[in-house]
C-alpha cells in the first residue's frame, strides 16, 4: 500500500494519495506499507474465487484431498498445494482440454465437457494472495458441524424412539426386506457373470463392439441412441407385489431358472477370428471393400442373435437388482417425507425437544430446513451437558411400545451426543483465541483429535468442514494473531444489521432515497462521538462491580470449563485403551 503526500502550491493544501499501484504513487515522499491480505468467507465463496465453483462440497480448498477420502483422516502433508501458481497450472491444463473438446469434429465425442482435475476449472481471482491466507471459516464450520449433530440426533429420535403411523411402519418393514433381498440378488448376478454363459456374453459384446468400430471408421454404420421414459410408481405397493412374486418363485423352486425359446448357443461359424477389418485401410478396391463390409455386418448379426439369448438370461438377474434398488430409493423418499411431516407437526417428542431448546434461547429455523444460526449452534454446544440430559428424560418417558432401546441405552446415546458437542465446543473455543499461546494450540489439538474420533465413532459424515478443523486449523492458529480476529462473524453481523435496516425502511419506495437513509443511519450509529456518548451513559447508569459477587454467567463458564476437561480426559483415556488394544 503506497501513501504519498501531494502539495498544491496554488491553494496551499496537502492531499494524501493512497494507492496499490506503485506507478501512480507519485514522485513525492512516499511511504510504502506491506499489507498482509487474508480472505474469509464460506466454502462456496472459496470455491468460486479459487476457480473451483460448484466443487466446495467435493474438494478441500487448502489441499488436494477429495471429500470421499476425508473420512480416512490421513495425513495432509503430501497433499498440500505448492502454492497459488500450481492451481493456475491446473486451470490452464483444464482450459486446454475443454478447448480441444469444443474444437473436436468427432461425432462420437462426449456431449459433456471433460471433468476438471482436483476440481479446478478456472484461474483464481487473486494470484497475489497466498493460498494459506484463505482462512478456515470457523463460524460456518461451527454451524455445519452443529447441524450435522443435531440432525443426526433428531433422526435417531424419529426412527427409533417416537411413535410412527401404520403407513410409515409398513414402508420401513418393506424397505428392510428389500435391503435383504438386494444383497442376495447382487450375489446371484455376480455369480452368473462368472459362469460360461456370463463369460461368453462378455466376449461377444467385446467382439461386436470392435466390429462396429471398424464399420464406423469407414462410415458404414452410425451410432444409435436409446430413449428413456419416466414412470410414476407407488413404491411401497409395487415393492410388496414384487416381494410376493419372489416368495412364490422360491416356494415353487423357480429361483435362478430362465426359460428361453432356444437354450444353447447359436452356430458361431464366422464369428471367431480377426475382426480388425482390412476395410479400414482404404487400399482395397471398391468391390473388395463392399465384401469386407458385408462380412462384418454378418458377424454383427450372428453376435446379436447369440447375445440376445444370453442377455435374456442375464437380464433375469440384473432386472431384480435394478427393480429392488429403484424400490428402495423410492421408499427412502417416502420415509423422509413421513419424517418431515412428523417433525413439523407441532406435537410429540419433537415439540417437547424444541421447548427444551427454547429454554436456552435456541431457535430452530423452520425456513432453513430445521437448521440453526451460528449463535444458536454455539449455545447448543456450550450447554450440551444440560440440554441432552433433558432430552434423555423426555425420550425415556415417551418410549414407544416395543422400542428396541432400553432406558439405559437411550440415556447413553444422549450422553454420547452431549460428549461430542462438548468436545467440538472446546475445539472451537481454543481455535477462536486471539494470539493463542503454545499451550492454547496444544489444547486445541487435544480437543479436535478427541472430537473427530468421536464424530467418526458415532457414524457421522466427515464433511469438508470437519476436515478443515482436523487438518488445517492447527497450522493457521500459528499464523500472526491466530484466527480469533479473522473469524467471519463480523460479516454475518453486517448481514443481520442490514436485514434490520431493510425491514425498517421497507416502505420507502424510492431505491436511492432508501439506500441513502440506510447509509446515513449506519454512519450515525458508528460515529465515534455517538459511540463514546453511549459508553459514557452506560457507565454512569451502571452501579459497578459488586463486592465478592460472581455472576451466573461466570459460574456457568467455570462449570462449562470443568465439564469440558473431564469429558476430554475420559475420551482420551478411551482412545488410549483402544490404541493399546490395536497394538497388542
Amino acid at each position: 500500500l503506497h501513501l504519498s503526500v501531494v502539495i498544491d502550491d496554488q491553494s496551499q493544501t496537502q492531499t494524501i494519495k493512497c494507492t496499490y499501484d506503485p506507478s501512480v504513487a507519485g514522485t513525492e515522499a512516499t511511504h510504502t506499507i506491506q499489507a498482509d491480505i487474508f480472505i474469509v468467507g464460506d466454502l462456496a465463496f472459496y470455491g468460486m474465487v479459487l476457480g473451483k465453483e460448484g466443487m466446495s462440497g467435493k474438494w478441500c480448498h487448502l489441499c488436494k484431498i477429495a471429500a470421499a477420502q476425508m473420512a480416512m483422516l490421513g495425513p495432509v502433508a503430501g497433499n498440500r498445494w505448492k502454492g497459488i501458481e500450481e492451481v493456475k497450472q491446473y486451470a490452464a491444463a483444464y482450459k486446454t482440454k475443454v478447448d480441444k473438446w469444443k474444437d473436436s469434429k468427432d461425432p462420437k465425442k462426449s456431449k459433456t465437457p471433460p471433468k476438471p482435475q482436483l476440481g479446478v476449472k478456472d484461474e483464481p481471482w487473486w494470484d497475489f494472495i497466498p493460498l494459506d491466507h484463505y482462512i478456515v471459516p470457523l463460524l460456518h464450520c461451527n454451524i455445519g458441524i452443529g447441524d450435522v449433530i443435531l440432525s443426526s440426533f433428531r433422526d435417531f429420535v424419529s426412527e427409533k424412539i417416537e411413535y410412527i403411523n401404520e403407513e410409515e411402519v409398513a414402508a420401513r418393514s418393506v424397505r428392510s426386506r428389500m435391503e435383504e433381498k438386494i444383497g442376495l440378488f447382487r450375489e446371484e448376478r455376480d455369480a452368473w457373470k462368472k459362469t460360461e454363459d456370463g463369460k461368453r456374453l462378455d466376449s461377444l459384446k467385446t467382439k461386436r463392439r470392435k466390429v462396429r468400430k471398424s464399420l464406423e471408421d469407414v462410415g458404414a454404420l452410425k451410432a444409435t441412441g436409446r430413449a428413456v421414459r419416466k414412470v410414476v410408481i407407488n413404491y411401497v405397493e409395487e415393492a410388496n407385489l414384487f416381494l410376493q412374486e419372489e416368495d412364490m418363485k422360491q416356494e415353487q423352486g423357480e429361483v435362478g431358472e430362465v426359460k428361453t425359446q432356444e437354450d444353447g448357443r447359436m452356430d458361431t461359424v464366422g464369428i471367431e477370428g480377426d475382426t480388425s477389418a482390412s476395410c479400414a485401410t482404404g487400399s482395397a478396391e471398391e468391390d473388395d471393400l463392399k465384401g469386407e463390409i458385408k462380412k462384418m455386418e454378418d458377424v454383427i448379426v450372428k453376435c446379436d442373435e447369440e447375445i440376445k439369448l444370453l442377455e435374456k438370461k442375464y437380464k433375469y438377474f440384473t432386472s431384480r437388482v435394478d427393480k429392488t434398488a429403484k424400490y428402495i430409493s423410492g421408499i427412502n423418499k417416502e420415509i423422509e417425507e413421513f419424517k418431515s411431516v412428523r417433525k413439523n407437526r407441532g406435537d410429540g417428542l419433537e415439540s417437547e425437544m424444541i421447548q427444551v431448546l427454547l429454554l436456552f434461547n435456541i431457535t430452530i429455523q423452520a425456513y432453513h430446513g430445521g437448521s440453526l444460526h451460528g449463535k444458536d449452534v454455539q449455545k447448543l454446544m456450550s450447554n450440551a451437558h444440560e440440554i441432552f440430559e433433558a432430552f434423555a428424560e423426555i425420550l425415556t418417558a415417551n418410549m414407544k411400545e416395543g422400542c428396541e432401546y432400553k432406558k439405559e441405552e437411550i440415556q447413553q446415546v444422549c450422553k454420547n451426543y452431549a460428549t461430542l458437542c462438548i468436545l467440538w465446543d472446546g475445539a472451537f473455543s481454543y481455535a477462536s483465541k486471539i494470539n493463542p499461546s503454545t499451550e492454547d494450540i496444544k489444547m486445541y489439538e487435544r480437543f479436535v483429535t478427541a472430537a473427530v474420533h468421536e464424530h467418526v465413532k458415532m457414524g457421522l459424515n466427515v464433511t469438508p468442514k470437519v476436515h478443515l478443523m482436523w487438518a488445517h486449523v492447527l497450522e493457521q492458529m500459528k499464523s500472526e494473531g491466530g484466527l480469533g480476529n479473522k473469524r467471519e462473524d463480523w460479516g454475518e453481523k453486517q448481514h443481520q444489521e442490514s436485514s434490520k435496516r431493510r425491514e425498517q425502511f421497507q416502505f420507502t419506495k424510492d431505491r436511492q432515497l432508501r439506500a441513502e437513509a440506510m447509509a446515513g443511519l449506519r454512519q450515525e450509529e458508528s460515529h465515534p462521538d455517538v459511540v463514546a456518548h453511549g459508553a459514557t451513559v452506560d457507565a454512569d447508569s451502571c452501579r459497578g462491580p459488586r463486592k465478592d459477587y460472581t455472576s451466573k454467567e461466570e459460574e456457568r463458564k467455570k462449570k462449562r470449563d470443568r465439564v469440558r476437561m473431564s469429558t476430554l480426559e475420559s475420551v482420551e483415556v478411551e482412545l488410549f485403551v483402544i490404541e493399546l488394544i490395536a497394538l497388542s
